[in-house]
């Protein structure tokens, strides 16, 4: 049955990708299960980070332009290792929902907190141009929901993730709480539907990865997949987030001309709506252009 289908599979996809045609790896496991990555030696034998995608496929790096990570609204682990997050009423709040088993041994998975430390590391090392929140609705009913901001290692508060497990096995999250929805959002069919106070939560998230939220899901179902605006997403993305605005001075400082500047702009923010509101922001461009001076 399978011996018709089995090839050498990098000229197809080298040819596939020469005439245009796009093709998408997904990725299985989570980042931090990465051998070279993750919470060694709680860890895969493989890499489970976006780099995968060329080492299993043959496609080089260069080929890939662009990659969307995927997370839930919460934090889970299966298995023994690091977990900062975890927290024992966030964990029998999902189980109650009937959430969160092993689909193969049925085992509770380990639960906790939206964790924006492990999520902008992954978001680093990936190189995320996007991400796809899933589980949104798993908050429906937790009138506080608690985002860990940074972690606390014996005294020193830390952006990312330490060197070594025994550190991480020491750290604290640094929590920040905001108010839940208090209400079912799993009917849900478009961003505009979605409560102000998820809308919010998203967008905190956002900040905190790096990188835009463009997707959220609110259940199983496909229709429960709901796109965000990349305009407004984007361009909410530049104003609020201290990542995207160090990156730009960033890129200002490479370049020092006008014209590749624009030009930059225009890749980073590609749809028309959100150039159109980046250029009528005259504060972002006047601490952007300075690095042009």
């Amino acid at each position: 049955v399978l011996r018709p289908h089995i090839t050498n599979t990098i000229p197809v996809m080298h040819e596939a990708v020469a005439s245009g045609k796009s093709i998408l790896f997904e990725g299985a496991q989570g980042a931090y299960l990465d051998v070279d990555f993750g919470t060694y030696p709680f860890v895969t034998s493989s890499n489970t980070s976006s780099a995968g995608a060329c080492t299993g496929t043959g496609v080089p790096p260069h080929k890939i332009d662009r990659i969307i990570g995927v997370c839930k609204a919460y934090t889970t682990r299966v298995g023994a290792g690091p977990f900062v997050t975890e927290d024992e009423d966030i964990s029998n709040h999902l189980h109650s929902m009937g959430r969160e088993f092993g689909a193969t041994t049925g085992r509770p998975r380990r639960c906790g907190w939206a964790d924006g430390v492990l999520l902008r590391f992954s978001a680093m090392f990936n190189g995320f141009d996007e991400m796809a929140m899933t589980n949104l609705d798993g908050y429906d009913k937790c009138p506080e929901i608690k985002i860990c901001t940074g972690y606390d290692l014996d005294g020193e508060i830390l952006a990312y993730p330490p060197a070594t497990v025994d550190e991480w096995e020491r750290c604290k999250p640094v929590y920040e709480t905001v108010p839940g929805w208090m209400q079912d959002i799993s009917s849900c069919r478009s961003w505009e539907e979605i409560p102000e106070q998820a809308k919010k939560f998203v967008k905190r998230m956002s900040e905190l990865i790096g990188c835009p939220v463009t997707t959220v899901g609110v259940g199983p179902d496909r229709e429960q997949t709901i796109a965000i605006n990349l305009g407004s997403s984007r361009y909410y993305f530049l104003q609020s987030s201290s990542a995207c605005m160090a990156e730009l001075l960033f890129y200002c400082q490479l370049i020092k001309a006008e014209h590749t500047f624009q030009r930059f702009l225009r890749h980073r923010f590609s749809t028309a709506a959100a150039w159109e509101k980046l250029i009528f922001h005259p504060a972002s461009l006047h601490e952007a252009r300075k690095c042009l001076l």
